[in-house]
């Protein structure tokens, strides 16, 4: 003990405590190396879904067009400790993007964190169950995909005793 400590104990308290108001401020963001994370990890909006989206040719007009919208950096919430890591694009512009692989061209792909409000998430997955309903229903009666092509038309024959069954995995 130098005798600075002996005649300031308190300082060096305080010191003590202020190391230890650090240590669990970092503790609540930090995301040691070496443990398995999402390389896509990005903070959740109640009452909305967030995908992250592509940049393929066409693919971020059909996701404008489907009323989901580009999720801004300024409108970010609180990350999660580790999300939206390194690959994170800054400043390129305000829209929240991260380096997600290469197009065939070996220019890098970018995707860029949208959402869409919730209950409009959920009818389009109930559209989606619809049209794959149908497609099972005439694939059951052993058409085409399109409907066309039944049995007896081209010469395939599904007896009525043997009909087509279609595992339903995953649903």
């Amino acid at each position: 003990m130098t005798d600075k400590d002996k005649k300031y104990p308190e300082a060096k308290e305080e010191a003590k405590s202020q190391r230890q108001l650090e240590i669990e401020r970092l503790r609540k963001t930090r995301v040691p190396p070496g443990i398995p994370s999402l390389n896509l990890d990005f903070p959740s909006r109640d009452g909305y879904v967030r995908r992250m989206v592509a940049d393929r040719p066409g693919r971020l007009d059909k996701f404008l067009r489907g009323s989901w919208s580009f999720v801004e950096r300024d409108k970010l919430e609180e990350p999660n400790p580790g999300s939206l890591k390194a690959g994170t694009r800054e400043g390129v512009d305000s829209r929240v993007s991260q380096v997600i692989g290469v197009h065939k061209d070996n220019s890098p792909m970018i995707g860029y964190l949208m959402e869409i409000p919730e209950e409009l998430y959920q009818e389009d997955q109930a559209l989606k169950g619809d049209k794959t309903d149908e497609l099972e229903a005439t694939l059951r009666q052993g058409a085409d995909a399109d409907g066309s092509n039944r049995p007896g038309q081209d010469g395939r024959y599904v007896p009525s005793h043997t009909p087509i069954k279609i595992e339903q995995r995953g649903r």
